[in-house]
Order: structure tokens, then sequence, then C-alpha cells
């Protein structure tokens, strides 16, 4: 299980900046050489109508783990990832032992990215 971090505070998904109330995290970034090149396409602004379509994507069981990690987060059941070039992608799944996901500011997918990427 690996522990995310994440500072897009202005994600739905993003509870107090700390907590991640995702399900499944989906990095996009097939012809990414670095993190500059990835995406988190989970981003959504926190708002109604985001927060409501999120509901479908909510690990409820995680947020409750979450409450008792701290900072880190215990994320389950893990993260999509599409960058084919990144040394923790198995099969389009992230086998990290430790995500961040940089998105401070953000106010939509293109503004965000994962820090954690390291080219094969």
């Amino acid at each position: 299980m690996a522990k995310l971090s994440c500072n897009a505070e202005n994600c739905v998904n993003n509870v107090t900046g700390a907590f991640c109330t995702a399900g499944v995290i989906h990095i996009k970034g097939n012809n990414a050489h670095s993190s500059e090149g990835t995406i988190c396409s989970t981003f959504a602004e926190k708002n109604f109508k985001n927060a409501v379509v999120s509901m479908t994507n909510t690990n409820y069981t995680g947020e409750l783990m979450q409450i008792f990690s701290g900072n880190e987060i215990a994320v389950s059941p893990g993260i999509k990832c599409g960058a084919v070039r990144c040394v923790y992608n198995e099969n389009e799944n992230c086998h990290a032992p430790n995500v961040l996901i940089n998105g401070e500011h953000s106010v939509s997918q293109l503004s965000t990215q994962c820090e954690t990427f390291v080219e094969r």
C-alpha cells in the first residue's frame, strides 16, 4: 500500500489539505519523460457539481484509515498510472512506496503532476 501526499488543496477529493477521498487515483502521462509531463486526471476543482460526480469514486474505508494516518495518506486500492516510462509503473499500476501529487493552487488537471515520476 503506497503512502500518498497531495498538496492540490483545491481538489474536490482533498480534504483539509491532507486527506484524499478518491477510491482510485489516475495519473496520465503516456509520453512523459519527467514529472512535468504527468497529470492527476482524478483532480476536479472543488464545487458542488464535482462533489456529486466524485461520489462514485470515493474510498469510504480509506477515509477512515486516513483519519488515523497523519499527513501521509494510506491509499487503497491503489493508483492507476498511464505514465508508461515511469519505473514505478507495473501494468499501469503504481508501485512506488511514496507518491507525491503536486498541484498547489491548481484549478485544473493540467496544473497537477506526479512528482514521484522517475523515467526508466
